[in-house]
């Protein structure tokens, strides 16, 4: 009988030993450039794929916009733009939407904020506190309905319950709506479970050592809904000062993509969560990326026996520089 490739790596790393991670040499393109300006482009934060098809959407931390764009061989090729919020809300001026992290589940894409203080002034913006939803073909990968990139269309669903369920948590409570360099609660990353939406921090770092990141599982219907919410928080043992900067889902697992919770360096490294454990495995570092680089975005690409194609984008790099590893047994 086959183990299945997320079953393996979890045994094969639980001996203490890391999986194979090589770099790929062969360059990724990005034509056409991804909308709009430079400021968007150097803020690509997360990207996500729908099963099944070439079709792509991409977030930045910078805007009110995602974008959605294809994959082909060793080529991003940006589309449409979506926008996601008005430039006003019930009076209320909207600032970008610091979108941090992207998932597809059942037919839809989900979009959130980062829920954080902005890291360079503290301000509070309610722009942040959003996450969004929107259907699209299962077999297109695109919405049936008009959009572009002056109003939101009506078919985009907005919530701001996030907000206070982060509050009403007793491991997040604490850090909800603190600075970063207070170990202030900042989400990251995003993927998707069963029916449960995960959300991922940057921060805080938790526990006595602060080594571990948190993980915040919330049913995605009634995080939309009018009913009661029913919400889990994860804390997962990782390593001293590591936060979740993305996550992508794979067949059986979700992977994480860690770096240093707050503004320090350090090298990214991915690790293999099972949805339920609180110790992720490690699987290793990325090789070649210097402590300078961000690495923000994880695509995987293709899932193969015994191995893992991915895609990895980096913050502060115009379009996000891809580059491809490959993870091995």
């Amino acid at each position: 009988m086959k183990i299945g490739l997320i079953a393996a790596l979890i045994l094969f790393a639980s001996t203490g030993n890391a999986a194979e991670i090589s770099a790929v040499n062969q360059p990724w393109l990005v034509q056409p450039k991804f909308e709009k300006n430079d400021e968007a482009r150097l803020a690509l934060s997360g990207a996500v794929c729908v099963p099944n098809t070439d079709q792509c959407l991409i977030v930045n931390d910078e805007k009110k916009y995602a974008e959605f764009f294809t994959i082909g061989a060793h080529l991003l090729r940006p589309g449409r733009v979506v926008k996601l919020l008005a430039n006003t809300v019930d009076g209320v001026e909207m600032d970008e939407i610091d979108a941090e992290g992207v998932t597809y589940l059942d037919g839809s894409f989900y979009v959130t904020g980062s829920h954080g203080l902005s890291r360079k002034t503290g301000k509070l913006k309610p722009s942040i506190f959003q996450v969004f939803r929107f259907k699209v073909d299962i077999n297109t990968g695109l919405p049936t309905f008009e959009f572009d990139d002056d109003g939101v269309a009506s078919e985009i669903d907005r919530t701001s319950k996030l907000r206070g369920i982060i509050k009403d948590q007793a491991e997040l409570a604490p850090f909800a709506e603190q600075k970063l360099d207070q170990n202030g609660a900042n989400i990251e990353g995003m993927a998707a479970q069963g029916s449960d939406l995960l959300f991922g921090f940057r921060a805080p770092s938790v526990g006595v050592d602060k080594d571990h990141a948190v993980i915040l599982r919330v049913d995605a219907d009634a995080l939309f809904g009018q009913g009661k919410h029913a919400a889990k928080v994860h804390t997962l043992k990782l390593e001293p000062g590591l936060g979740i900067r993305d996550m992508a889902v794979a067949k059986s697992g979700v992977l994480l993509l860690a770096g240093p919770s707050e503004e320090a360096k350090g090298e990214p490294s991915l690790w293999l969560w099972d949805g339920a454990d609180s110790k992720p495995a490690k699987l290793g570092t990325l090789p070649g990326v210097a402590p300078s680089e961000k690495a923000e975005t994880l695509l995987i690409i293709t899932e193969e026996a015994t191995s893992l194609h991915l895609l990895v984008l980096f913050d502060s790099i115009i379009d996000g520089g891809p580059r491809e590893f490959i993870v091995r047994l």
